[in-house]
């Protein structure tokens, strides 16, 4: 997760704050090294659901720490993927927001 100064993906979500609990043992892929990559929305927290989504968007990974350990992987990637995630969690919100607002004037 941590090695000196650098963080995999995984290990950033959790240094800022990502909630770490032990998953149900079925969530456990056939790697035990990683989760199943088929995790639906609740049932991981939703930092990772939105690094998935963004994922899958850019890849043919379904599962953030195998790309994450892919020695192909660039670091440059790795920060593209987390811009990606960001991107939609706004749009989500811009959507929800305009959703409020819509119901508001009706």
């Amino acid at each position: 997760m941590k090695q000196g100064q650098s963080y995999c993906i995984n290990g950033a979500l959790f240094e800022v704050g990502t909630p770490n609990y032990q998953m149900p043992e079925d969530y456990v892929s056939d790697d035990p090294l990683y989760y199943r990559g088929d995790l639906q929305r609740g049932q991981i927290p939703e930092p990772f659901w939105f690094v998935r989504q963004a994922l899958k968007v850019r890849s043919t990974y379904d599962n953030v720490g195998l790309f994450n350990d892919d020695p192909e992987t660039t670091h440059e990637q790795v920060l593209e993927l987390l811009k990606s995630s960001i991107a939609l969690v706004e749009g989500e919100m811009e959507q929800r927001s305009a959703q409020r607002t819509n119901e508001c004037a009706a």
